[in-house]
This record gives C-alpha cells, sequence and structure tokens, in this order.
C-alpha cells in the first residue's frame, strides 16, 4: 500500500503531466520564490501560544477557541480551497486519521480563507465528519506567520487557464493564500508541533505527531 506522501506525489505526477511546460514553470519558480522569501521563518514555532480566534464554521455557526480548548488538545490544519486537489486529498486523509486522533483525545479542525458555502460542500465532498473554519483573508493565518499574496504570474494563470476565481471564493480580492500547515496546541493553547511548507503539493503525514511525548498514555 503506497504511504500518504507517495500518493500525495503521484498526485503531482499525474496533474503535471497534463500541464504545458510553461504552467508548470511557473508554479514551481512561484513555490521556490516562496521559501526564498523566508516566511517559514516567521511561523510560530513550539512553545508559543496559539492566537484566540472566533470563526465561523462551514454552517455559519461561530467557533471560539477558548470553548475548544476546554476539552482537550486540538490539530489545526491550514488548507487553501476546494479547488485544491492536494488540499482534498489532504482532508481525505486527515478524515482517515480522525478516530486514532480520538483515541489520543485530539480534536481535529480544519482552517481555510474559503466563505462557508465552499467549505461546506467541501465537507460533504470529502465526507468528513470534523469542523472546517473559514479565516476571513487569513486574518488568523497572518497572525501565525502563513499569508502570503499570490504572485503576479500566479495569480494569471490561476485565474485565466484554471479559472480559479478566489475573489468568488473568498469573499474579497486580495488574492492572497496560507501556507499549507499543521499545529498540534494544547488545552493551555500553547503549540506543542508546528510544520509548514511553502510547497502545497507536500504536506506532512501525522507520525511526527503521534510520536509526541504529551499524548503518549
Amino acid at each position: 500500500m503506497k504511504s500518504f506522501q507517495e500518493k500525495m506525489a503521484a498526485l503531482q505526477k499525474k496533474l503535471e503531466g497534463r500541464m504545458p511546460a510553461d504552467y508548470i514553470q511557473i508554479m514551481h519558480k512561484a513555490t521556490a520564490d516562496l521559501r526564498a522569501s523566508g516566511i517559514q521563518e516567521g511561523v510560530l514555532k513550539v512553545g508559543d501560544k496559539f492566537p484566540a480566534f472566533t470563526l465561523k464554521n462551514q454552517d455559519g455557526s461561530p467557533i471560539q477557541s477558548v470553548e475548544i480548548f476546554k476539552k482537550g488538545p486540538v490539530l489545526f490544519t491550514f488548507y487553501r480551497g476546494i479547488w485544491c486537489p492536494y488540499c482534498n486529498m489532504d482532508l481525505g486523509y486527515l478524515q482517515q486519521n480522525k478516530e486514532k486522533l480520538a483515541e489520543l483525545g485530539v480534536q481535529l479542525f480544519a482552517i481555510s480563507p474559503e466563505l462557508p458555502d465552499f467549505l461546506q460542500k467541501t465537507k460533504q465532498q470529502q465526507k468528513l465528519d470534523f469542523d472546517l473554519l473559514h479565516d476571513f483573508k487569513s486574518e488568523l493565518g497572518q497572525e501565525l506567520g502563513l499569508r502570503f499574496s499570490l504572485p503576479t504570474e500566479l495569480k494569471a494563470l490561476y485565474a485565466d487557464k484554471f479559472k480559479i476565481d478566489l475573489d468568488k471564493h473568498q469573499g474579497h480580492s486580495d488574492w492572497t493564500l496560507p501556507m499549507p500547515a499543521r499545529f498540534l496546541v494544547d488545552q493551555d493553547g500553547v503549540i506543542q508541533y508546528v510544520e509548514t511548507n511553502p510547497d502545497y503539493t507536500t504536506r506532512p503525514a501525522l507520525d511526527a505527531v503521534y510520536a509526541l511525548d504529551s499524548l503518549k498514555k
């Protein structure tokens, strides 16, 4: 059986195999430039406090971090949107691991700048039984050090060639996204684990989370 990383790599090979070389060049350059920007250096680290928040879920109901943490540790995953096949595969992977996380007392939430209607659609399509939260303009993502603006060439590629309308999906015209990330936060709101990657085609498996001493019983 293929590992999660192998499945992600196979998806990338399949998708990029259908694209013109100049499309791939634009996307790879944007990823390389984002990495070179040093964005990861500004991400909150283990031991930092996770910012308090109130975000709406896929049903439009407000979810408060202070209430979440009362119930136990939380794994937060930041993703780009329903239009991103890598995000959808990652959400499916999280769903497959939800029961194991629950056995360890870990709650699961995924956060995106997409509007609740799109979150609801994602939840239905991916058959998810955990909440998706709407982070307007990636404001929480900005506090965590994840938000970035799409470069002009990539914006044009998404809008003109891939017909991805971020204005419609996000409810504003900033054309910003969060760098994909995972944070494990304890009941005191302190980050115990964080993993990010400027390359959106790569998502971390949960092995490092499962290996944390704080989750071992």
